[in-house]
């Protein structure tokens, strides 16, 4: 069973919002992992299973998935 785990973005001065890695800590213990990708490009390669993480839950993501492009029409 996989403990609760904390995502963040790592935001440097000078950074555009595309460059802030991601950084994911085991909620309840000391470990770390970096991730130098943006959120949205994180999110996409574990949701492909390219990444994988030592932290979060073996079973994420769980089911199938798929991609859409939202469109906004006010």
């Amino acid at each position: 069973m996989a403990l609760p785990a904390d995502l963040f973005w790592r935001i440097l001065p000078g950074q555009e919002p595309a460059e802030f890695a991601v950084l994911i800590n085991e909620a309840r213990g000391d470990r770390w992992e970096f991730h130098e990708l943006g959120f949205a490009d994180y999110l996409t390669a574990v949701l492909q299973s390219e990444i994988q993480s030592d932290i979060l839950s073996s079973a994420f993501p769980s089911g199938p998935h798929g991609f859409r492009k939202f469109t906004h029409i006010p």
